[in-house]
């Protein structure tokens, strides 16, 4: 068994203090959340397949997170055909801009 080693984060203080509070209801420790988040990540197999990010010329594998993410903000969630055509016609520039984006991160 290995002994614990002091570890040092500098993260944003507002989300530490939402980690904490999340920690506490769940009644246990900052630093058992966080090494049991290193463990799965250290679990995961190198070779799992993830999507990547394209941004600047250059690729990043998506986070867990962020992958859970995934397709939430479809273009087709919660609207009908006529709905997305009805807001493409009312704004010209909305819907050049959501073409832009979509053929971006495509």
């Amino acid at each position: 068994m290995t002994h614990p080693t002091k570890l040092t984060l500098r993260l944003d203080s507002d989300l530490i203090g939402r980690a904490k509070e999340y920690a506490h209801r769940q009644d246990r420790s900052l630093s058992q959340i966080v090494g049991d988040y290193f463990a799965r990540l250290a679990a995961e197999p190198d070779t799992k397949k993830r999507p990547v990010a394209k941004a600047s010329g250059k690729t990043a594998k998506l986070s867990p997170v962020t992958l859970s993410l995934l397709g939430a903000l479809s273009p087709r969630a919660g609207r009908t055909k006529s709905a997305r055509q009805e807001i493409a016609t009312q704004d010209p520039d909305k819907a050049a801009y959501r073409k832009y984006l979509e053929e971006k991160y495509s």
